[in-house]
């Protein structure tokens, strides 16, 4: 079960992650991004705020094995999505020539 929840929040970030940067807007995968990294690092100072012995560990569990994996999914995935992306041919909206 410890290996399990990781891969599904792995494999839960990298849908969005990859159909954010393959539409073109990598923007949003990065905000995206950005907003978990937030939220660990609110879940692991949470955590070390509970001293009182093992009271913060869930705190850690939501970071480490939820968390972690989600952003790592979503980057993963916007950085497939962009390959893909130019691959295909497509290009962002700023890089057309204007006659």
């Amino acid at each position: 079960m410890v290996y399990i929840i990781p891969v599904i929040g792995f494999l839960i970030g990298l849908g969005p992650g990859f159909l954010m940067a393959r539409k073109g807007q990598a923007w949003a995968a990065a905000v995206l991004i950005l907003v978990g990294i937030a939220a660990g690092v609110w879940m692991v100072l949470e955590g070390r705020a509970q001293t009182n012995g093992w009271d913060g560990i869930g705190y850690g569990i939501v970071a480490f094995l939820m968390i972690a994996p989600a952003v790592a999914g979503v980057t993963a995935g916007a950085i497939w999505g962009l390959v893909a992306r130019s691959r295909s041919g497509q290009r962002a909206p700023h890089d057309r020539d204007t006659p």
